[in-house]
């Protein structure tokens, strides 16, 4: 009977301390998703400034580690190659519904995509610039919540399994 309490709290701990790590890492995961989308956006910037690349055809040129990112973006260019009539703003709207991209990090690039491709080169470097300011600010707001809430995920998780645990054994 001991052996299995034992084994009962091992498990009971260490699944508890694993879902807290597992918030904690979700929490620096936005942040690592939001940083890789800058970088997206200036190469963006960049290649609008410098060779008027059509914006079809920015979504041909970039490959993204963060899995959200890359999946919403690969749906958007699978959508603009069917060639189906829709506009950008139409098959964006609707694959950001459907993407597991950070909240607010959704709702800034929707704002963006709404946009880009309505105006001249220097209108469309605008939006792109004024859209890498804006998730430059919301980088460093995710950053405070990560290193806060990160830390206090973690603890609770451990200490959740130790109380469960006590209350359960004793």
């Amino acid at each position: 009977m001991f052996i299995l309490k034992i084994i009962g709290s091992g498990v009971i701990l260490t699944s508890s301390t694993a879902i807290g790590f597992k918030m904690a890492q979700k929490l620096q995961d936005d942040v690592d998703q939001t940083e890789e989308l800058i970088h997206a956006l200036i190469v963006w910037q960049t290649k609008i400034k410098h060779t008027h690349t059509l914006v079809y055809d920015l979504f041909n040129m970039i490959r993204f580690k963060d899995a959200s990112l890359n999946n919403f973006f690969n749906k958007v260019k699978e959508r603009l190659n069917e060639r189906s009539g829709l506009t950008l703003k139409e098959i964006t709207d609707d694959e950001i519904k459907k993407s597991d991209i950070e909240h607010k990090t959704k709702n800034i690039l929707s704002d963006l995509l709404k946009n880009l491709g309505h105006g001249d080169v220097e209108i469309n470097i605008a939006l792109i610039n004024e859209t890498i300011e804006l998730l430059k600010e919301h980088k460093q707001k995710q950053l405070v919540i990560s290193e806060k809430f990160g830390k206090i995920y973690s603890n609770l998780g451990v200490l959740s399994g130790v109380g469960l645990i006590i209350f359960l054994v004793f």
